[in-house]
């Protein structure tokens, strides 16, 4: 029987080696070049995150500092200290925070994040001059009511209820108050692009006492169509001590952080109760 199987002959074996040889030099030169732009891009979304934060609380705590917000050792703000993955030296420095590898932050404490629509202390009169310049579907219809001393917006109408405020800015904090009634559930969509036929477009976050029992979602829409989640979180995996019988008929605040991840990417963080949540 004769053998047609062929091994390799020593030329080939030597081309085999240089090869080799080859890529593995191109993947030590690359790879050091991917590390570090990710540990550039996470140490400048921590000092982003930091600053957006300040620039939220200054308004109820007036002696807060940045350096307060920077060295928050009882975690008071943050779950986690502040830090460069290189282990950079941050401090305070023109009103940013600068990283001694990474240089400054992408923004400082006096840019147009700072700018609040301070709801909870708006006066009727003010409230449904807002409501004019708003965009609301056809089939909504909002008033301003008084609630418990507050204002708040109702609406009669059933099914899905939106209403969207017209936003300018690439990067942007959402923070609002939340509570519920029943199993029903509440939505905050980012990224948006709308028109009053309700063909809208962005990325949903739900709040949502209904879905699977409750949980926190992630969503995609798209032309007034919803996609399946694209992320579920069980509150139980993240919320300390949490109880779905009084949980989501309780007041909690919901904050959402929208910032650049990369050239052609945005991010969105979201906290509840000062507790990231994001998948």
């Amino acid at each position: 029987m004769i053998n047609n199987k062929k091994g390799f002959t020593l030329l080939e074996l030597m081309l085999v080696v240089v090869i080799l040889g080859i890529l593995i030099a191109i993947s030590i030169a690359i790879f050091p070049g991917i590390a570090g732009k990710a540990s550039e891009t996470t140490c400048e979304a921590n000092r982003y995150l930091a600053i957006r934060a300040f620039q939220r609380l200054q308004y109820t705590e007036i002696d807060l500092t940045l350096d307060d917000m920077l060295t928050d050792d009882d975690h008071e703000y943050f779950t986690q200290d502040i830090a460069c993955p290189e282990g950079g030296v941050l401090s305070v420095q023109n009103n940013t925070i600068v990283c001694s590898i990474h240089g400054a932050a992408s923004i400082d404490t006096g840019s147009s994040a700072s700018y609040v629509y301070d709801f909870a202390n708006m006066t009727q009169d003010e409230l449904e001059d807002l409501m004019a310049i708003i965009i609301t579907h056809d089939r909504d219809e909002w008033d301003v009511t008084e609630v418990d001393g507050r204002l708040v917006l109702t609406n009669d109408s059933l099914g899905e209820n939106r209403v969207f405020f017209p936003l300018e800015f690439d990067e942007y904090t959402i923070v609002t108050n939340v509570q519920l009634e029943g199993s029903n559930g509440y939505g905050i969509m980012v990224e948006a692009i709308t028109g009053n036929d309700a063909n809208d477009s962005g990325f949903i976050f739900q709040f949502d006492a209904g879905y699977s029992g409750g949980e926190f979602v992630f969503r995609e829409r798209s032309d007034g169509k919803e996609y399946s989640p694209f992320a579920r979180i069980e509150p139980e995996d993240v919320i300390p001590g949490y109880d779905p019988d009084t949980y989501w008929n309780e007041e909690h605040e919901v904050e959402i952080d929208i910032f650049e991840y990369s050239e052609t990417q945005n991010q969105m963080v979201v906290r509840i109760d000062g507790i990231e949540i994001t998948a």
